[in-house]
């Protein structure tokens, strides 16, 4: 029963994009993050559960942020809506609310110890269907790539709505077995996945690919001078994502550009502390926000219309909403749960996980758009990690 959680948690996109945009099971997470929160409170305040040091400074800096914000909503009214800001709050929270809940609450605990050897065979299954139908995609149209031409070919997407979504879901297989099976019953699913991430065709997902084989693989023959690891983690970052960059470069007033410049704007005409909630670099921000009466945002309307480009950029988000000290109390909250990663004797898994967050914020509200499942998820295999889960060893 547990494992179906996990499967929703990676697949959600494939099963809720047949339902209405208005269905209320779109709501699912920011339910599932409350329930977690209140869950956590109750069994603290009633003693059942225990804080650690880690998970308290997550919730301190967490809860710093949301002051922040706050009292940029107060000072300066940049969003009318009260409804917009606790939404957005909400939105805000679900990433490290459910990363330190399930925690508190023994939920890492549980899920870890559940995942059964069947559980594993399950995702094995599913990496292979993937990897063929992607390969076969490349040769034939089977309706599970998108119609654009990417570097040569049409971006593998398989049952989900857009290859961003393909991408995540497969970076959660990867680091679940990645926490479970050792080199010997990973390697051929491994392969199969990075494969499809990178058929995916998604800078994001490219980057991830090069930074996991930097630190699988080359880490292994830089023994002596492990400090190369990071600076090539980096410089594999930037051989993916340097072509997008000039990309933009070439036209001005693109809509990340856009995003990014009102950032800094906001970021400095209301130093230390942004715009607040529901202003700026999201999908609530659209309606209501009179930030956009002085920053324009290229395509952010058509015909009148909200289009997606308001959340086309997190770090904008971030940036706009939150100023200078709130970049750095997310920072802080960010090192903590690296640090929390880190710690336990197979750190990868942890790591590629948080890496891919850094890399897809650059285009994409990430942890708002999925901060739910990355939460739950990063708890679960750090716990895993702990756990040195041998027995799941497949050959």
């Amino acid at each position: 029963m547990s494992f179906i959680l996990i499967l929703f948690l990676i697949f959600q996109d494939m099963i809720l994009k047949n339902f209405p945009s208005d269905s209320i099971l779109n709501y699912w997470d920011e339910s599932l993050t409350l329930l977690l929160i209140i869950i956590a409170v109750l069994m603290l305040l009633a003693g059942k559960a225990v804080l650690k040091k880690a998970d308290l400074l997550v919730i301190m800096t967490m809860v710093a942020i949301v002051v922040v914000g706050l009292i940029s909503n107060l000072m300066f009214r940049l969003q009318p809506s009260g409804m917009t800001i606790i939404r957005d709050i909400v939105g805000f929270v679900k990433f490290p609310a459910c990363f330190s809940a399930m925690r508190i609450i023994g939920l890492d605990d549980f899920f870890a110890k559940h995942m059964k050897l069947q559980s594993i065979q399950i995702l094995r299954i599913i990496v292979i269907v993937e990897f063929l139908l992607s390969i076969i995609s490349l040769f034939k149209n089977i309706g599970m790539s998108q119609s654009e031409i990417r570097y040569g070919i049409r971006p593998f997407e398989f049952l989900f709505s857009h290859p961003t979504y393909l991408v995540l879901a497969n970076v959660f297989i990867l680091v679940i077995l990645d926490s479970t099976l050792f080199s010997k019953g990973i390697l051929k699913y491994e392969f199969m996945l990075l494969i499809v991430i990178t058929l995916s065709m998604r800078t994001k997902g490219i980057a991830i690919v090069l930074v996991y084989m930097v630190f699988k693989y080359a880490a292994k023959y830089l023994k002596r001078a492990k400090w190369l690891v990071w600076p090539g983690a980096f410089l594999a970052i930037y051989v993916a994502g340097i072509s997008k960059v000039k990309l933009y470069l070439t036209y001005s007033g693109s809509p990340r550009q856009s995003l990014y410049e009102g950032a800094f704007k906001l970021m400095k005409e209301y130093f230390p502390i942004g715009s607040g909630f529901g202003t700026f670099g999201s999908m609530l921000s659209g309606s209501n926000s009179s930030v956009y009466n002085f920053i324009g945002i290229s395509g952010a309307w058509i015909n009148g219309e909200l289009t997606t480009v308001l959340g086309d950029a997190g770090y904008a988000y971030f940036i706009g909403q939150f100023g200078f000290l709130g970049c750095l109390l997310y920072i802080a909250m960010f090192y903590v749960m690296y640090k929390v990663a880190t710690e336990q004797k197979k750190k990868l898994p942890g790591i590629i996980l948080l890496l891919y967050v850094i890399i897809a914020l650059t285009t994409e509200a990430t942890t708002s758009n999925a901060g739910t499942q990355i939460g739950i998820i990063l708890s679960i295999i750090i716990r895993m990690e702990y756990l040195g889960q041998k027995n799941m060893e497949l050959v």
